[in-house]
């Protein structure tokens, strides 16, 4: 576990925090150029995932998500064997149906590749339902889908380095948590509807850690579990595959006096940012992990991201303890 001690005095008593970018956001770089050049910097500058990403793949994901799959884990939780007709009819908002999602996903698709047509469309939407998550549908796409949609991936990474090495050149430590894009992309992942594995490192479309390596080493980048220590906080770092899998939980002494704040990629409570909306497995996996890390950690506090929802929460409470909560493309000064 990477353990870092930060004793630097800053201009300011907040430390910035900023939240899953999925690449392409220049008002969002230009907000953040900014601040660096400014005489107030922050103590720390902590990207909390999802660095990675095109406008194309966010699109996408939304029309996946919140058109179809999740109306679809909805309906099958009340209902495991629907009709067609129940299927096509089930009402995803705004008078819309299943149906009308399907189309929505299958017409963005076909614009990209024409030879792209699904077969019927309660066929397809259990098709789409069958997929363990969005990075599972998308790996099974056409080729000529995958490269045109993740063609800017790469020069949108190197605008957020950009930004990163411009807080560095100030003095200011810059933090990345890896996040679920940032260690495979949406398209990294075997093209088979059985299962859902990722791609071995070598064969993924990008890699996002090699690529900050190689620009500045002084980014300091987290795809493990590590600690940064300041004067008044124990920062505690959790990237999204810890979050997976079962991680050790860093321990301090009982007397510790300073804060203890758990930054995650992963959400710690799902319920509280999307109400009943169904649980993919690996959200349910990540609910229970990072439950009982908040607990065991004895975390005064915790900030993530990965959720996305644009809704008007800015924080919420688990087990009496106040959680803050940054939604896609967002950034945030919280002082402790």
């Amino acid at each position: 576990m990477l353990k870092i001690l930060v004793r630097r005095v800053y201009f300011m008593n907040d430390y910035l925090f900023v939240s899953d970018i999925h690449g392409e956001d220049l008002n969002l770089a230009e907000k953040l150029f900014k601040i660096a050049e400014g005489s107030e910097l922050p103590k720390i500058v902590f990207f909390l995932g999802d660095v990675v990403g095109t406008k194309l793949l966010d699109q996408l994901q939304k029309l996946f998500y919140n058109r179809v799959y999740n109306h679809m884990k909805a309906l099958l939780k009340n209902n495991p064997n629907p009709s067609d007709r129940e299927i096509i009819d089930y009402p995803i908002g705004d008078g819309k149906t299943i149906a009308d999602g399907c189309k929505e996903l299958s017409d963005f698709l076909q614009n990209i590749d024409p030879e792209y047509r699904p077969v019927g469309i309660a066929t397809y939407a259990r098709e789409l339902v069958s997929y363990v998550h969005y990075g599972h549908f998308c790996s099974n796409l056409t080729k000529t889908i995958k490269e045109f949609i993740k063609k800017d991936m790469k020069e949108n990474a190197q605008v957020w380095l950009e930004v990163m090495n411009a807080f560095i050149e100030k003095g200011v430590l810059v933090v990345v948590i890896e996040g679920n894009w940032d260690a495979r992309t949406p398209l990294d992942f075997m093209p088979s509807k059985k299962e859902c594995l990722p791609l071995p490192i070598k064969n993924r479309s990008f890699y996002f850690k090699e690529l900050l390596r190689s620009y500045n080493n002084q980014i300091l980048y987290f795809d493990a579990v590590g600690t940064i220590e300041t004067e008044n906080e124990i920062f505690v770092l959790w990237p999204f595959d810890s979050a997976i899998n079962a991680t050790q939980i860093p321990e301090f002494d009982d007397n510790e006096t300073r804060k203890i704040v758990l930054v995650s990629h992963a959400q710690i409570d799902w319920e509280a940012i999307k109400g009943k909306t169904a649980m993919t497995a690996e959200g349910e996996t990540i609910q229970f992990n990072m439950g009982m890390t908040f607990i065991d950690l004895k975390a005064d506090t915790a900030v993530h991201g990965h959720l996305h929802d644009d809704i008007n929460i800015d924080n919420y409470s688990y087990h009496e303890k106040n959680i803050h909560y940054l939604p896609l493309r967002t950034y945030r000064f919280i002082n402790f």
